[in-house]
This record gives C-alpha cells, sequence and structure tokens, in this order.
C-alpha cells in the first residue's frame, strides 16, 4: 500500500518566495515526487496538518 503526503519543497523557494508543493508517494521503501504547479508562501502553509492556511490567496494567483 502506497502513503501520499503533499509536502513544501523549501529548498527549491522561487524569487517571489513561494515555494513549490509536491505529492510525496512512499511504497516499499522508495520514494517518488509528483510536482505541482500550485505554490505557496511559507506563511500560509500548516506544517502541524500538511495543508494550505489560506487557500483563497492561492486560487486568486
Amino acid at each position: 500500500m502506497a502513503n501520499l503526503k503533499i509536502i513544501l519543497r523549501k529548498n527549491m523557494k522561487k524569487k517571489e518566495g513561494r515555494i513549490p508543493l509536491a505529492l510525496r508517494i512512499s511504497q516499499n521503501y522508495k520514494t517518488n515526487y509528483v510536482w505541482r504547479e500550485q505554490s505557496v508562501f511559507e506563511k500560509d502553509w500548516d506544517d502541524v496538518s500538511g495543508k494550505i492556511k489560506r487557500l483563497i490567496r492561492i486560487l486568486r494567483s
């Protein structure tokens, strides 16, 4: 069974300060990433729940 988690790739910060989102897929001790076209500011990301705090701002940009 595969584990899925949306993560923030902080090591790939863009010039405007946004950080890209990736879908991490782990199965049989192997990990792959699927890159999403969305990116968020670090202040809009909730580390505890792994979700975006301010979804409206993301949808407008």
